[in-house]
C-alpha cells in the first residue's frame, strides 16, 4: 500500500483531518505516517519536524522578510484598484518592523542570488528522503513547515495534496498553485481554484467532514444553555477570540465593553458572554481580559471541562463545538473557519471591525470566501457600536435558515478515489 505523510503544524489539520472520517477514507487507499511538533496520541508512526540551528533559525528571518515582499504583489493582483487599502495592510505591517520596503527588496535579491532558501529546505529534504512518502498532504502552506515541506517535496518530485476551502487570503499565496492535487471542502473552494485556473482533475471534491463530526453531538438549545450556566431565557453571544495578534487585547476588550454596554441599557435582551480563546492570542492578552472581567456577571470564561484560556494550542472535540453550537445565539468573530461551522446548523455571525485598524476588515471584505459568507444571510458586519446594536435585534428577533450556507460550502459526494 501507498504511503501518505500528513503534515499536522497545528490542531486545526486534527479537527479537520484526523478526527473526521475523511481520514478513514484515505486510510482505505494509503498507510498514513504523520509529521507533527503538537502532543497528540496519533495512533501511527510519528515523525517531528526539523528543528533549525542558530543559522538557520537567523536565514529564517530573512525568508519572512522576503516574503512579505512576493506576497505584496500578489495582494494587488488580488486587490486591484484597492491600492489604499493594501498600503494600510501592507506598509503598516513594515512600519511596525522599522524597516523600508525597499530595504527588503534589495535582501530579497540577495538572498535569491545566493540560494539561500535551499539550506532552509535540505532538513526538510533529508526526511522526506527517510520517511519515502509518496504523496504529503498539507492542510494549507502558510506555516514556515508546511512552506519548506512542500518546497523540499516538489524538489525531490514527491507529490503533494493542499486542502482548500476557498479562504483566498491564504490562497494568494505563491507556493499555492504548485500542488499535484487539492481536496476541495465545499463548491466555494472548487470554485476559488477554478478562478485561479487550477485543472478541474486536480481537485479532490470531498463531503464537509466537520459539519457530519459535530451534527453528531447537537443537543437542545436549552439544555445547552444551562450547561455554560445561562438561562433559557437569556441570549448567548460567543466572541471567538482571533484577532488578538493585529491588536493585542484591545479588539477584545472594546467589544466585550460596547457589548456589556448595550446589555446595562437594555438596548440589546439580556445576554451572556461568553470568550472562546483559540490559542493565537498572547498569555499577556489573555491574562489581561481574564483578570479585567473575572468578577463581570455577563462575562463566561470557560466552558465544560475545558480550560479556554491555555496559550498552548489543544486539539479541540467535535462534542465541545457541538455543545457552543446548540447554546449559541449569535457568533463575534473575524473571517474565519468558525463563520462556516456556526452558520452551518443556523447560528449567524458579525464580523466586527478591527477598531484601530479598521482597513484590516475592509480589506478581508474584498475577499471572496467573505464576499461569499455575506451572500448566505449568515453573516453581518459590524464596525461601530450602532451598527453591532442593530444587528444584534435583528439577529435576536429573526431566525435564519442556513440550506444557503450548506449548499454554497459543502459537497454531497467524495472523489477520493481520483486521488
Amino acid at each position: 500500500m501507498k504511503k501518505m505523510l500528513i503534515s499536522i503544524p497545528f490542531s486545526r489539520t486534527i479537527r479537520t483531518f484526523w478526527e473526521t472520517s475523511l481520514k478513514d477514507d484515505i486510510e482505505k487507499q494509503y498507510r498514513l505516517e504523520v509529521i507533527t511538533k503538537i502532543e497528540f496520541n496519533f495512533n501511527t508512526i510519528q515523525y517531528s519536524y526539523p528543528k533549525l540551528n542558530i543559522f538557520d533559525k537567523f536565514l529564517l528571518k530573512i525568508f519572512r522578510l522576503c516574503s512579505a515582499i512576493e506576497k505584496e504583489q500578489f495582494y494587488k493582483d488580488m486587490l486591484s484598484n484597492h491600492a489604499i487599502l493594501l498600503e494600510d495592510y501592507y506598509y503598516n505591517f513594515l512600519n511596525k518592523l522599522k524597516v523600508k520596503s525597499y530595504i527588503i527588496k534589495v535582501i530579497k535579491f540577495f538572498f535569491d542570488i545566493l540560494k539561500l532558501e535551499n539550506i532552509l529546505i535540505m532538513p526538510y529534504k533529508n526526511i522526506l528522503k527517510e520517511i519515502k512518502p509518496d504523496i504529503v498532504y498539507l492542510n494549507c502552506p502558510i506555516f514556515v513547515e508546511e512552506i519548506f515541506m512542500a518546497k523540499a517535496a516538489n524538489v525531490l518530485n514527491i507529490k503533494t495534496i493542499f486542502s482548500s476551502d476557498g479562504n483566498d487570503i491564504f490562497e494568494t499565496r505563491p507556493l499555492f498553485s504548485s500542488s499535484d492535487y487539492y481536496i476541495c471542502f465545499g463548491y466555494f473552494a472548487r470554485k476559488s481554484l477554478l478562478r485561479r485556473a487550477i485543472p478541474e482533475n486536480k481537485m479532490i471534491n470531498v463531503k464537509n467532514y466537520i459539519h457530519e463530526g459535530i451534527s453528531k453531538y447537537l443537543i437542545n438549545k436549552n439544555i445547552a444553555k444551562q450547561k455554560l450556566g445561562v438561562n433559557k431565557d437569556e441570549k448567548l453571544i460567543v466572541i471567538y477570540e482571533g484577532a488578538s495578534y493585529v491588536n493585542g487585547h484591545e479588539y477584545q476588550r472594546n467589544l466585550i465593553d460596547i457589548l456589556i454596554k448595550l446589555i446595562e441599557n437594555n438596548q440589546i435582551c439580556q445576554s451572556k458572554i461568553l470568550f472562546r480563546s483559540l490559542g493565537v492570542g498572547s498569555e499577556s492578552d489573555i491574562k489581561y481580559l481574564q483578570e479585567k472581567y473575572k468578577n463581570n456577571k455577563y462575562i463566561i470564561f470557560t466552558i465544560t471541562n475545558l480550560s479556554e484560556f491555555q496559550v498552548k494550542v489543544t486539539p479541540k472535540q467535535y462534542k465541545e463545538t457541538a455543545l457552543l453550537v446548540s447554546a449559541t445565539d449569535v457568533l463575534f468573530s473575524i473571517p474565519s473557519h468558525a463563520n462556516l461551522e456556526f452558520g452551518m446548523f443556523g447560528v449567524p455571525s458579525i464580523l466586527y471591525s478591527f477598531l484601530e485598524q479598521k482597513s484590516m476588515l475592509k480589506f478581508a471584505m474584498i475577499s471572496n470566501y467573505v464576499k461569499e459568507l455575506l451572500q448566505t444571510g449568515m453573516c453581518f458586519t459590524a464596525e461601530t457600536e450602532k451598527e453591532i446594536c442593530y444587528n444584534l435585534q435583528y439577529i435576536f428577533d429573526n431566525k435564519f435558515n442556513p440550506q444557503s450556507m450548506i449548499d454554497r460550502f459543502s459537497h454531497s459526494t467524495n472523489n477520493l478515489k481520483d486521488i
